[in-house]
Parts: C-alpha cells; sequence; structure tokens
C-alpha cells in the first residue's frame, strides 16, 4: 500500500525522466505518458476518506491521506489530466519538441498529485513547488515572444507567490513548535497564533496567486492563450485548484471566527466574479476570453472560502460548495480548452460542426448554471451557505454573475461557430482528441448526480427537481441571452459603435510600461486601442530597466549572493523555534 501510494506522484516524475532519456527508454515513456494519471484515479475510487499512510523514509517523514477533500479533488484532477493525456498524445503527434513537452507536463502533474496527498506541510510544500516550477515549461512551449513574456509573467508571480507561501508556512511551524507538521495541525496552529493575521495574509496572497485572484491574476490571460491547448486545459482545468486546496490547508477556516477577513475575501470574490466577464468580453482570442472566466469562476469560488471566515457553523456548509464548484469547474474548463483544439479539426463537416457546439453548449450552459447541471449544484451549495451564514447579499449577487458568465459563454460559443463556418476541408478522424473531449462533456452531465454517491457531502439533493429551482436557475441565462442578442444587433446596426478591447493580462501591460518593458505587440496609435495605448506609453520611460534588472540578476554572483541569503534566512527562522 505504502508503494501504491507513493507511484501516485512517482510513476508521473519517473515517465518525465524516461521521455528524456536516450532510447529504448524515450519511446517507452512517450507511449506510457498519456496514461500516468491512472494510478491516480483509481487511488481516487477504491481508496476510502480517512485512508492514510506513512512514509518516514521520505524528507521528513511523509504522511500521505485523503479525506473528504482530498479525495475529490484527487477524482477530478486525475480525470482532467488524464483527459489532457491521451489528448496531447494526439495534438503535439508532429511537434518536434513532444519530448520537452511531455517532460515538464509530467513533472507538473506529479507535483499536483503529490500536493493533493500531502498530510504533512514539508511534502505539501515541496510538491507544490515542484507543480508550480514545472509548469513554466508548458508556458514557454512554443518560444515565441507572447510565450516568453507570458512565461516571465508567470514565474516572477510564482516566485513571490512562493516567497509568501513559505514564510507563511515558517511561522506556522514556529507557533507549533515542530517541523514535522500535519496538515491538519496547520490551521489550528494558524488559528491560535498571535501572528495571526499576518499569517493569514501571507496565505491568501501566496496561494491567491495560483488560484488567479485580483489582483494576483495578470499571469492568467497571458499564459492560457499561448499554451499547447493540453497544458491550457490543465493550467485552468487542475493547478488553479491548487492554490484553493492550500487555502483550504492552511487557512483557519471553520476554527474561528475573522468577519473582517471574511468580508474582505467575500467583496474581492464578487470583484473577481465580475471583472472576469468584464475583461473577457473584450478578448477576441477564445482561449484568453476562457483564460478570464476562470477568474470569474474562482471568483465564485473565493466568495465560498470568505464564508469560511464568518464563522464555525457555516464552514461545512460552505466547503461542501467550495468541492462541487472544483468538480464542476474542472470538468467544464477542461472541456471548453479541449474543444479549441477540436474545433481546429472539425471544420468542413455540417453534423461534425453542430456536434461540436453541442459539446461546447453543454460545458457553458454548466458554468452558467444552468438547471440540472452540475453548476446548478454548485450554486445551491454556495447559496445555503450563504444564507447559514446571513450573507444575505451573496445570495442576491449570484443571478447577476450567472448572467455575466451567460454573456460570456455566448460571446465564446460565437467565436467557435465563427471559426467552425470558415470553408476548410473536413480533416481525418482523430480520435486521440475526440475521445477525451467526449468523455469530459459526457462526465459534465453525470458526475453532480452521482457525487453524492461518492462523498458525503452536505448538499441539495440533486435528483430533487423542483419548479422554483427550474426557474431560479433559467431566468439569468434568459436574460444574459437577450442582453448579449441585443448587444450584438446594436453592433451590427450601428457601424459607429466602438468596438472596445482590453489587452490580455489587463494591469500587467501598465506595470511593464513603468519598467519601460513594453512588448512590440502593442498596438499602435491610431487603431482602436489608441485609448488603452496612450494610458500605457505615458508611462513608459525610455530605457528598458526591467530587463537590464533580468540580466544583472542572471549572473552568477547575483544568483550565489541570493541563494545564500535565503538561507541564512531560513536557518535564522529555524533558530527562533
Amino acid at each position: 500500500m505504502i508503494a501504491f501510494w507513493v507511484a501516485i506522484a512517482l510513476v508521473p516524475a519517473l515517465l518525465a525522466v524516461a521521455v528524456v532519456s536516450p532510447q529504448p527508454l524515450r519511446s517507452a515513456g512517450a507511449l506510457l505518458a498519456p496514461w500516468a494519471a491512472l494510478p491516480a484515479l483509481v487511488l481516487a475510487l477504491v481508496t476510502a476518506s480517512g485512508s492514510s499512510v506513512s512514509v518516514p523514509w521520505l524528507l521528513l517523514g511523509m504522511q500521505l491521506g485523503l479525506d473528504v477533500t482530498g479525495k475529490v479533488f484527487l477524482l477530478v484532477t486525475s480525470i482532467v489530466w488524464l483527459a489532457a493525456g491521451i489528448f496531447a498524445r494526439g495534438y503535439l503527434a508532429d511537434d518536434r519538441h513532444r519530448g520537452r513537452f511531455w517532460f515538464f507536463f509530467l513533472m507538473s502533474m506529479s507535483g499536483n498529485f503529490g500536493l493533493i496527498i500531502a498530510q504533512d506541510v514539508v511534502t505539501f510544500y515541496f510538491a507544490f513547488a515542484a507543480m508550480t516550477f514545472a509548469a513554466y515549461g508548458l508556458v514557454v512551449h512554443t518560444g515565441s515572444e507572447s510565450a516568453r513574456r507570458a512565461g516571465r509573467t508567470y514565474i516572477v508571480m510564482s516566485v513571490i507567490g512562493e516567497m509568501f507561501i513559505l514564510a507563511g508556512m515558517l511561522l506556522t511551524v514556529q507557533v507549533a513548535g515542530s517541523i514535522d507538521l500535519s496538515i491538519a495541525s496547520a490551521a489550528v496552529a494558524v488559528a491560535v497564533a498571535d501572528d495571526r493575521n499576518l499569517i493569514v495574509a501571507l496565505f491568501l496572497l501566496g496561494f491567491g496567486v495560483k488560484v488567479g485572484a485580483l489582483p494576483l491574476h495578470m499571469w492568467l490571460p497571458l499564459a492560457h492563450p499561448v499554451a499547447p491547448t493540453p497544458a491550457s486545459a490543465v493550467l485552468s482545468g487542475c493547478m488553479i485548484k491548487a492554490g484553493l486546496l492550500g487555502w483550504i490547508r492552511f487557512l483557519p477556516l471553520g476554527e474561528v471566527s475573522m468577519e473582517t477577513w471574511g468580508g474582505f475575501v467575500i467583496a474581492m470574490g464578487l470583484l473577481a466574479a465580475f471583472f472576469g466577464v468584464a475583461a473577457g468580453l473584450l478578448q477576441d482570442d477564445p482561449k484568453t476570453l476562457l483564460a478570464y472566466s476562470s477568474i470569474s469562476q474562482m471568483g465564485l469560488i473565493t466568495v465560498a472560502v470568505g464564508i469560511g471566515f464568518l464563522g464555525t457553523e457555516s464552514w461545512d456548509l460552505a466547503l461542501a460548495a467550495v468541492i462541487v464548484y472544483v468538480l464542476h469547474h474542472s470538468l467544464a474548463k477542461g472541456a471548453l480548452f479541449l474543444g479549441v483544439g477540436v474545433v481546429g479539426v472539425a471544420k468542413g463537416t455540417l453534423w461534425v460542426r453542430r456536434m461540436v457546439l453541442t459539446g461546447l453548449a453543454v460545458a457553458a450552459l454548466a458554468l452558467t448554471g444552468a438547471p440540472l447541471t452540475s453548476g446548478a449544484l454548485a450554486k445551491t451549495a454556495l447559496k445555503d451557505a450563504a444564507g447559514l451564514a446571513d450573507a444575505t447579499f451573496v445570495d442576491l449577487m449570484l443571478p447577476v454573475t450567472s448572467i455575466g458568465t451567460t454573456l460570456l459563454m455566448a460571446r465564446f460559443i460565437l467565436q467557435m461557430r465563427t471559426q467552425l463556418s470558415e470553408d476548410i476541408a473536413p480533416q481525418r478522424f482523430q480520435p486521440m482528441l475526440w475521445l477525451p473531449w467526449l468523455a469530459l462533456v459526457a462526465l459534465i452531465g453525470t458526475m453532480s448526480w452521482l457525487l453524492p454517491w461518492y462523498v458525503d457531502l452536505e448538499i441539495a439533493d440533486p435528483t430533487v427537481v423542483t419548479i422554483a429551482k427550474v426557474w431560479s436557475g433559467v431566468w439569468p441565462v434568459i436574460a444574459g441571452l437577450v442582453l448579449f442578442g441585443g448587444a450584438t444587433w446594436l453592433r451590427r446596426s450601428f457601424s459607429a459603435f466602438p468596438k472596445l478591447h482590453m489587452p490580455p493580462g489587463d494591469l500587467i501591460v501598465v506595470i511593464e510600461a513603468l519598467a519601460g518593458a513594453v512588448p512590440r505587440s502593442l498596438p499602435k496609435r491610431g487603431d482602436s486601442q489608441r485609448g488603452w495605448t496612450r494610458l500605457v506609453m505615458r508611462f513608459q520611460f525610455n530605457r528598458p530597466r526591467l530587463e537590464q534588472v533580468e540580466n544583472d540578476l542572471s549572473t552568477w554572483r547575483s544568483v550565489g549572493v541570493v541563494l545564500m541569503s535565503l538561507i541564512l534566512v531560513f536557518l535564522f527562522l529555524l533558530g527562533l523555534q
């Protein structure tokens, strides 16, 4: 059993080494790589909640296990990783750098699975860091200028996030009085710490980078469009959930009432939900639009985390809402991103185009919270949690967020329909692309019904359907479609109607301008983006200072000084125990 638990993260890591090794290991690794998530899926299906093992000879004494939260996280992430891996086999068939892709893909998978089953702080941090830095290779895979820019933004923000997380964990360990700290004890230690507010702030910021919380979201809309489609699916469907799991594991949710933090987190979550919709509607690239949609949906999940700060009684319902949202969003977003790749091979045949649009519409409707979908179950769970915590304004805002999501998904479907209508000869059938996508679409419609059987959660019975429940899910979708239809009519009827656009990354463009590193791809004076460009260029300096700082830090002397400083700080903090 110990070997099987360790294999969950070890198998992808070993296959990652194999795909960059000499023959015949390389061929064997490439053959098995798409199926590397199977052991994790088997563990999630056959292991009972509460199971755990101890591996004293790894790290500082590794503790592995699955509670209800980890069981659902492992199930859905293994499904999306498996679907993306099979999809990648066909998608990258002609890519001469596919070996490099598989290495980073598998290492990211290894870290993702490791942090889910980790039950001690050291293992969690080690796995989280491994996933974070391996994902950089997925972002910069194409090697284009936009990919390098996205990778630079991603790695800088990730390093900053890791610093916050490490600082928070060290303070938590200091409170607990031992570096051999279990996950279950970490949140309790934070709850009783004198520096509780500081530790909470560090964890919110550190894990918030991965979640894409405002204003730490800037890497998401840059990374998703440039990464290969299967990488985008796991970035949005799996890896951003790792930050959410970090919040659940280390924040004192349900341990102590912190109403100020609760109100702040709820407000930032709602702001992210609306901002993601507004920014997504101003995008022309479908994958960028989906990236902003992830920011919006993660904002709703952040609201549930905020409710957990409001009182110990409301956390059980809020956690149930988070778990349902994770299941629903991971499957839906994985299907949408893989659907973008399927569109590229589905052109030319009418019935195939209709099937693709139908599958994409199923995933889109789930995100809107339409009745009888996983999204409806998630929003019902969030409403129940908000009602118990007396956060009635959350209940009032949820239909508005559904309207916004409907607008965003309607624009996405229209973009996909336009691409499918292009006069291009039909492509040959590629089962490695079609089958994993169709599997995710099918699971979107079935997993919400199976969830109460899979784990015991305090959620409404999905089999109970009432007219009031159906209407509460239908009317925001109808309102969103009517608004989208009206806006489309206005745009087509009045040629002078301005076409608005926001550069992907939004705030990062201003930051780059302040640093004198505005990318060459920025729009020039006179086009539809001239207002944004003037705002950015107003702050631009003549000298590219960011590149100069980057060059200075890349010298071995600078790296050595930074490394030694970090080691000394780490040793000093350990000495405070």
